[in-house]
């Protein structure tokens, strides 16, 4: 094995550690940011009992299959989110560390992909996403800008901005279509739609066809739930919806925005990203 295949070899299972890390941070996040909570003080505790997790209790993966779903304590069935997000996140920064390498865009590459998980998950949970998850999202896109202006050539610039460009105006698009059916736009969508801008930035600055199309398919999933696509229709409204941090409804847009958008992102990143 040469020594480049081995240093990618590395890169890729550490990423892929370390993404799961992320993802039980994602999950910390999820739940505490949309409702105003510290995500440092108190530890992790079960949301059905109140008691403080064990060390062993918050082991990715490992801890949702011992103890079988359920709180140690308490015996409530744990959902099955936690460990989905864990995975996800593994996979996802396995996969962008598998086509990009060990280079400078594979960091601002991974802090877009756990923000947008994160948005994800929480605008799943009916819940508005935080503008703090939203300039997560844009710090990631703005390191590609960093790593092209201290390396590669700027004409990346120009098909990321395009794609961005186009994403917001799709996407805002999609949301008047949305206003007809129900209202003027919440500031919950607002933001759905600028993660899904800084998601066209990242494909299009990785390959100038990925980011067209991540525009493309924002505007797909935005018509389509404006349309009432069966399944794509808010589920109702949740129990305390009405608080400043809710939108009310589950939805499942940015769930789809983000899975056709980082599958943009990989390809993009497999055909056209710099070589370490």
């Amino acid at each position: 094995m040469g020594q480049t295949t081995s240093k990618l070899l590395l890169t890729v299972v550490f990423s892929g550690i370390f993404g799961l890390m992320i993802g039980s941070f994602l999950n910390v996040v999820v739940y505490r940011v949309p409702r105003g909570l510290s995500i440092v003080s108190p530890g992790s505790f079960c949301p059905s009992c109140g008691t403080p997790l064990r060390s062993a209790d918050n082991v990715p993966l490992i801890s949702y299959a011992f103890l079988r779903a359920r709180c140690r304590t308490c015996g409530a069935p744990i959902s099955v989110r936690y460990p989905l997000i864990e995975a996800t996140t593994g996979l996802v920064f396995a996969g962008l560390a598998a086509v990009v390498g060990p280079s400078a865009p594979l960091l601002p590459l991974l802090v877009l992909a756990a923000a947008t998980i994160a948005a994800s998950a929480i605008d799943v949970d009916g819940l508005a996403v935080p503008w703090s998850v939203v300039l997560a999202a844009a710090v990631g896109a703005a390191g590609l800008l960093v790593a092209d202006l201290a390396a590669h050539p700027s004409s990346r610039l120009g098909w990321a901005a395009a794609a961005a460009v186009a994403a917001g105006l799709l996407g805002w698009f999609g949301e008047r279509l949305g206003a007809g059916r129900t209202g003027a736009p919440t500031a919950g969508s607002a933001r759905r739609v600028a993660v899904g801008v800084c998601l066209a930035w990242a494909a299009g600055w990785l390959w100038p066809a990925g980011g067209l199309a991540t525009a493309g398919w924002i505007a797909v999933v935005e018509v389509l739930v404006a349309s009432g696509a069966g399944a794509l229709q808010p589920a109702p409204a949740r129990a305390g919806a009405g608080s400043p941090a809710t939108e009310g409804a589950r939805s499942l847009t940015l769930a789809l925005v983000a899975a056709g958008s980082l599958g943009f992102v990989l390809v993009g990143a497999l055909v056209g990203a710099p070589t370490p």
